[in-house]
């Protein structure tokens, strides 16, 4: 068969997945409304907290992440517009993200060191990494570093809940003898970041996070305008990978010599960054699920 073939039956099983995706399960439809409104110069915080509030589970849900050590606050916050005060609009919508992307990673059975909760525990990991990353580098705008981070390996657990036989077969097979793209296109024909990718599309998605779910294992072959923040997401996956926050239970991917270069890094300035990155995580226990 030759490679031109494999590439358009792949294209066709991802097309039939993504129907398959678009039958059963979604993205609430108020949190893709919160990250366009978020994304527009024009909108106010009302036009956000006016959303949000459409949906009284997830304004509870996000002003109990407002509330939480993550934040520090000195005040118990209780309502949307005192949140919006005291966070800016896009932590905000980076809440109402959050609150709404963690209900995919309820429930499901462990496979042997994978669990959906630990893979959300490396996805709000990356987020907060990925966000100290640019902050530390003065790269772009780091709330965006943190959604795109939050969201970079969406692809994972949608495969997980429409392909899982196949997904607990993969896992059972797994060593690190080769990376964990490689398994997957042995196992699916595609890999979670072009999976990924095409769900992200699908629910109309910031191109900024499309593209960091796209690109966050390969982002020196990305040439669009995010280039800056989609390497500060691969280096928050690189860093939380490194101190064993990882996205499958193991280590599965390796470590970029050439994205450490862009910055000017060693693997011990990455250790040390790492480090920083988990301490952080410490205040973010109740963004987890279990």
């Amino acid at each position: 068969m030759s490679m031109a073939t494999l590439k358009v039956l792949n294209e066709q099983a991802l097309d039939i997945l993504i129907q398959r995706v678009e039958e059963v399960s979604s993205l609430p439809q108020i949190a893709i409304q919160a990250m366009e409104i978020a994304s527009n110069e024009e909108s106010s915080a009302s036009d956000l907290t006016a959303v949000i509030e459409c949906d009284v589970s997830l304004s509870s849900r996000v002003l109990k992440l407002v509330n939480s050590s993550a934040f520090g606050l000195r005040n118990k916050v209780t309502n949307l517009q005192q949140a919006v005060a005291y966070l800016g609009m896009k932590q905000v919508r980076n809440l109402a993200i959050t609150a709404s992307v963690s209900e995919l990673f309820q429930g499901g059975d462990k496979i042997g060191r994978y669990s959906r909760s630990g893979l959300w525990e490396h996805m709000v990991a990356v987020g907060v990494s990925a966000r100290m990353f640019a902050k530390k580098h003065q790269i772009g705008e780091p709330e965006d570093a943190f959604i795109a981070g939050l969201l970079h390996d969406l692809g994972i657990v949608i495969l997980d809940q429409f392909l899982n036989s196949r997904f607990e077969l993969m896992l059972s097979a797994m060593t690190a003898q080769q990376v964990q793209v490689r398994w997957e296109q042995q196992y699916f024909g595609f890999d979670h970041t072009e999976f990924g990718e095409r769900v992200a599309r699908h629910w109309k998605f910031p191109e900024l996070v499309i593209d960091a779910i796209r690109y966050h294992h390969t982002a020196g072959v990305y040439r669009g305008p995010h280039s800056q923040l989609i390497k500060a997401v691969e280096m928050g996956n690189m860093a939380m990978t490194e101190v064993g926050v990882t996205s499958l239970g193991a280590k599965y991917n390796r470590m970029s010599m050439a994205a450490l270069k862009q910055f000017d890094m060693t693997i011990g300035d990455l250790s040390r960054f790492a480090e920083e990155a988990k301490a952080e995580l410490t205040k973010y226990d109740d963004w987890l699920v279990s």
